[in-house]
Protein backbone atom coordinates (compact mmCIF):
# COMPACT_ATOMS: atom_id res chain seq x y z
CA UNK A 1 0.00 0.00 0.00
CA UNK A 2 2.95 2.53 0.95
CA UNK A 3 4.31 1.55 -2.41
CA UNK A 4 1.50 2.19 -4.50
CA UNK A 5 0.77 5.12 -3.29
CA UNK A 6 3.86 7.32 -3.00
CA UNK A 7 5.63 5.08 -5.82
CA UNK A 8 8.54 4.33 -3.68
CA UNK A 9 11.19 1.56 -3.98
CA UNK A 10 10.94 -1.42 -2.20
CA UNK A 11 13.48 -4.35 -1.23
CA UNK A 12 12.83 -7.45 0.55
CA UNK A 13 15.37 -9.74 2.34
CA UNK A 14 16.01 -13.31 2.82
CA UNK A 15 15.38 -14.20 6.07
CA UNK A 16 18.35 -13.77 8.25
CA UNK A 17 20.84 -16.72 7.97
CA UNK A 18 21.00 -19.00 10.63
CA UNK A 19 24.75 -18.76 11.63
CA UNK A 20 24.23 -14.75 12.08
CA UNK A 21 20.62 -15.89 14.35
CA UNK A 22 22.85 -18.10 16.50
CA UNK A 23 25.71 -15.49 17.06
CA UNK A 24 23.12 -12.85 18.31
CA UNK A 25 21.42 -15.14 20.16
CA UNK A 26 24.09 -15.48 22.27
CA UNK A 27 25.50 -11.91 21.60
CA UNK A 28 21.56 -10.90 23.17
CA UNK A 29 22.43 -14.18 26.33
CA UNK A 30 25.85 -12.96 27.07
CA UNK A 31 24.92 -9.09 27.18
CA UNK A 32 27.51 -7.96 25.67
CA UNK A 33 26.11 -4.64 25.09
CA UNK A 34 25.57 -3.94 28.89
CA UNK A 35 21.99 -3.70 28.82
CA UNK A 36 19.87 -6.34 31.09
CA UNK A 37 17.27 -8.00 29.07
CA UNK A 38 14.66 -10.02 30.74
CA UNK A 39 13.90 -13.48 28.84
CA UNK A 40 16.04 -15.77 26.38
CA UNK A 41 18.85 -13.98 23.83
CA UNK A 42 16.12 -15.76 20.83
CA UNK A 43 13.57 -13.39 22.41
CA UNK A 44 15.49 -10.13 21.16
CA UNK A 45 16.04 -11.55 17.94
CA UNK A 46 13.65 -8.84 16.11
CA UNK A 47 15.43 -9.09 12.56
CA UNK A 48 14.54 -12.48 11.07
CA UNK A 49 12.34 -10.85 8.77
CA UNK A 50 13.13 -7.86 7.24
CA UNK A 51 12.70 -5.61 4.20
CA UNK A 52 13.84 -1.73 3.09
CA UNK A 53 12.28 1.26 1.28
CA UNK A 54 14.35 3.22 -1.17
CA UNK A 55 13.73 7.34 -0.97
CA UNK A 56 15.09 9.83 -3.43
CA UNK A 57 15.05 12.58 -0.80
CA UNK A 58 15.39 12.88 3.20
CA UNK A 59 11.52 14.81 2.71
CA UNK A 60 10.62 11.17 1.72
CA UNK A 61 12.52 9.41 4.27
CA UNK A 62 10.19 11.40 6.58
CA UNK A 63 6.78 10.64 4.86
CA UNK A 64 7.92 7.17 4.64
CA UNK A 65 8.32 7.18 8.39
CA UNK A 66 4.82 9.04 8.60
CA UNK A 67 3.01 6.70 6.80
CA UNK A 68 4.39 3.62 8.98
CA UNK A 69 3.70 5.78 12.29
CA UNK A 70 0.03 6.41 11.15
CA UNK A 71 -1.10 2.83 10.02
CA UNK A 72 -3.22 0.56 11.97
CA UNK A 73 -0.95 -2.55 10.60
CA UNK A 74 2.51 -1.51 12.76
CA UNK A 75 3.63 -0.15 15.87
CA UNK A 76 6.76 1.14 16.22
CA UNK A 77 8.76 -0.51 18.72
CA UNK A 78 12.02 0.66 18.02
CA UNK A 79 13.40 3.83 16.12
CA UNK A 80 17.42 3.61 15.40
CA UNK A 81 18.51 6.99 13.21
CA UNK A 82 21.63 6.02 12.08
CA UNK A 83 21.41 9.76 10.31
CA UNK A 84 22.12 11.19 13.67
CA UNK A 85 24.05 8.51 15.17
CA UNK A 86 26.59 6.89 12.59
CA UNK A 87 29.52 5.01 13.59
CA UNK A 88 32.97 3.82 11.18
CA UNK A 89 31.07 0.13 9.93
CA UNK A 90 27.52 1.99 9.39
CA UNK A 91 26.20 4.08 6.84
CA UNK A 92 23.00 6.67 7.13
CA UNK A 93 19.58 4.77 6.86
CA UNK A 94 16.61 4.69 9.06
CA UNK A 95 16.01 1.30 11.00
CA UNK A 96 12.39 0.35 12.27
CA UNK A 97 11.68 -2.38 14.28
CA UNK A 98 7.89 -2.85 14.08
CA UNK A 99 5.06 -4.71 15.73
CA UNK A 100 2.71 -6.34 13.37
CA UNK A 101 -0.08 -8.32 14.29
CA UNK A 102 -1.94 -10.38 11.34
CA UNK A 103 -5.26 -11.00 13.38
CA UNK A 104 -6.70 -10.43 17.08
CA UNK A 105 -6.22 -14.40 17.74
CA UNK A 106 -2.66 -14.07 17.25
CA UNK A 107 0.05 -12.44 18.99
CA UNK A 108 2.50 -9.78 17.75
CA UNK A 109 5.31 -10.03 15.59
CA UNK A 110 8.53 -7.92 15.57
CA UNK A 111 10.12 -7.10 12.15
CA UNK A 112 12.62 -4.47 10.99
CA UNK A 113 12.60 -2.06 8.27
CA UNK A 114 14.97 0.01 6.95
CA UNK A 115 14.31 3.48 5.16
CA UNK A 116 17.20 4.31 2.87
CA UNK A 117 17.90 6.87 0.62
CA UNK A 118 18.47 5.21 -2.75
CA UNK A 119 22.13 6.85 -3.40
CA UNK A 120 23.23 6.25 -0.21
CA UNK A 121 22.06 2.81 -0.60
CA UNK A 122 23.87 2.16 -3.98
CA UNK A 123 26.76 3.48 -3.16
CA UNK A 124 27.14 0.84 0.23
CA UNK A 125 26.14 -1.58 -2.57
CA UNK A 126 28.81 -0.65 -5.42
CA UNK A 127 31.67 -0.07 -3.01
CA UNK A 128 32.00 -2.84 -0.34
CA UNK A 129 35.69 -2.28 -0.20
CA UNK A 130 34.79 1.19 1.20
CA UNK A 131 32.02 0.09 3.76
CA UNK A 132 31.93 -3.32 5.40
CA UNK A 133 35.66 -4.58 4.07
CA UNK A 134 37.43 -2.18 6.41
CA UNK A 135 35.59 -3.90 9.10
CA UNK A 136 36.95 -7.58 7.97
CA UNK A 137 40.41 -5.69 7.22
CA UNK A 138 40.50 -5.72 11.30
CA UNK A 139 39.11 -8.97 11.59
CA UNK A 140 41.83 -10.36 9.44
CA UNK A 141 44.63 -8.78 11.36
CA UNK A 142 43.63 -10.03 14.70
CA UNK A 143 42.28 -13.63 13.38
CA UNK A 144 41.22 -16.29 15.66
CA UNK A 145 41.30 -13.91 19.46
CA UNK A 146 38.81 -11.67 17.86
CA UNK A 147 36.51 -14.17 16.64
CA UNK A 148 36.08 -15.72 19.45
CA UNK A 149 35.12 -12.59 21.30
CA UNK A 150 32.57 -11.12 18.54
CA UNK A 151 30.63 -14.56 18.96
CA UNK A 152 30.11 -14.16 22.62
CA UNK A 153 32.65 -16.05 24.13
CA UNK A 154 33.27 -13.08 26.59
CA UNK A 155 32.01 -9.75 27.25
CA UNK A 156 34.34 -7.68 25.00
CA UNK A 157 32.25 -8.40 21.68
CA UNK A 158 30.64 -6.83 18.78
CA UNK A 159 29.62 -3.46 20.92
CA UNK A 160 33.69 -3.77 22.03
CA UNK A 161 35.19 -4.21 18.77
CA UNK A 162 32.62 -1.15 17.28
CA UNK A 163 33.56 1.20 20.18
CA UNK A 164 37.51 0.41 19.12
CA UNK A 165 37.88 1.09 15.83
CA UNK A 166 35.60 4.81 16.80
CA UNK A 167 38.19 5.40 19.39
CA UNK A 168 40.48 4.65 16.43
CA UNK A 169 39.36 6.82 14.03
CA UNK A 170 39.66 9.59 16.56
CA UNK A 171 42.95 8.84 16.75
CA UNK A 172 43.57 9.72 13.71
CA UNK A 173 42.11 13.47 13.64
CA UNK A 174 44.93 14.66 16.07
CA UNK A 175 48.40 14.60 14.71
CA UNK A 176 49.81 13.71 18.62
CA UNK A 177 47.60 10.93 18.79
CA UNK A 178 48.03 9.87 15.53
CA UNK A 179 51.73 9.66 15.87
CA UNK A 180 51.25 7.80 19.35
CA UNK A 181 49.15 4.99 17.39
CA UNK A 182 51.62 4.76 14.86
CA UNK A 183 54.24 3.92 18.14
CA UNK A 184 51.76 1.49 19.31
CA UNK A 185 50.99 -0.63 16.13
CA UNK A 186 54.89 -0.27 15.61
CA UNK A 187 55.14 -2.89 18.82
CA UNK A 188 52.64 -5.64 17.25
CA UNK A 189 53.51 -8.55 15.05
CA UNK A 190 50.42 -8.59 13.34
CA UNK A 191 51.45 -11.94 11.62
CA UNK A 192 50.89 -13.74 14.99
CA UNK A 193 47.51 -12.06 15.27
CA UNK A 194 47.87 -10.46 18.51
CA UNK A 195 45.10 -9.86 20.85
CA UNK A 196 42.79 -7.09 20.63
CA UNK A 197 42.51 -6.26 24.19
CA UNK A 198 46.56 -5.23 24.16
CA UNK A 199 45.27 -2.24 21.74
CA UNK A 200 44.14 1.10 23.27
CA UNK A 201 40.47 2.00 23.40
CA UNK A 202 40.94 5.55 24.31
CA UNK A 203 43.34 8.62 24.95
CA UNK A 204 44.29 7.88 28.33
CA UNK A 205 45.45 4.36 27.15
CA UNK A 206 47.04 5.50 24.20
CA UNK A 207 48.81 8.54 26.08
CA UNK A 208 50.25 5.32 28.47
CA UNK A 209 51.34 2.58 26.06
CA UNK A 210 52.68 4.73 23.96
CA UNK A 211 54.65 6.72 26.20
CA UNK A 212 56.07 3.33 27.80
CA UNK A 213 56.75 1.88 24.39
CA UNK A 214 58.72 5.50 23.63
CA UNK A 215 61.20 5.09 27.18
CA UNK A 216 61.63 1.22 26.66
CA UNK A 217 62.83 1.64 22.89
CA UNK A 218 65.01 4.92 24.58
CA UNK A 219 66.77 3.33 27.64
CA UNK A 220 69.75 1.14 27.05
CA UNK A 221 70.06 -2.47 27.37
CA UNK A 222 69.53 -3.74 30.41
CA UNK A 223 68.06 -1.07 32.22
CA UNK A 224 64.52 -1.70 33.78
CA UNK A 225 61.69 -0.49 32.39
CA UNK A 226 59.35 -0.12 35.20
CA UNK A 227 62.02 1.60 37.47
CA UNK A 228 61.92 4.00 34.78
CA UNK A 229 58.44 4.48 34.13
CA UNK A 230 58.00 4.76 38.69
CA UNK A 231 60.81 7.11 38.58
CA UNK A 232 59.19 9.47 36.24
CA UNK A 233 55.70 9.43 37.91
CA UNK A 234 57.34 10.34 41.03
CA UNK A 235 58.99 13.44 39.61
CA UNK A 236 55.89 14.37 37.12
CA UNK A 237 53.96 14.49 41.02
CA UNK A 238 56.54 16.15 42.71
CA UNK A 239 56.47 18.86 39.56
CA UNK A 240 52.58 18.87 39.75
CA UNK A 241 52.65 19.93 43.64
CA UNK A 242 55.19 21.96 43.38
CA UNK A 243 53.99 24.01 40.37
CA UNK A 244 56.53 23.45 38.46
CA UNK A 245 55.28 22.62 35.67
Amino acid sequence: QLIAKNYYGMLTAPLKGKERVKEKIVKYQLGVDTRERPGTGLSWLFDIVRGSVMCGTCAEVLAVLKEVQCSPLFEIVRLKNHFAKLDPIHFRRIALTLAFKASSTRPRHLCELQIHISKVYRFKVDHDDKMHQPYEYFRSLFGAHIDGKLRGSCNDGWMSFDKKIQAWSNFLKTPVLMGLFIVVLSEFNFASKPDISDFPNGEAALYRKGIEIRIRQSLPVGVNCDDTLEALKFISCVNHVTGRR
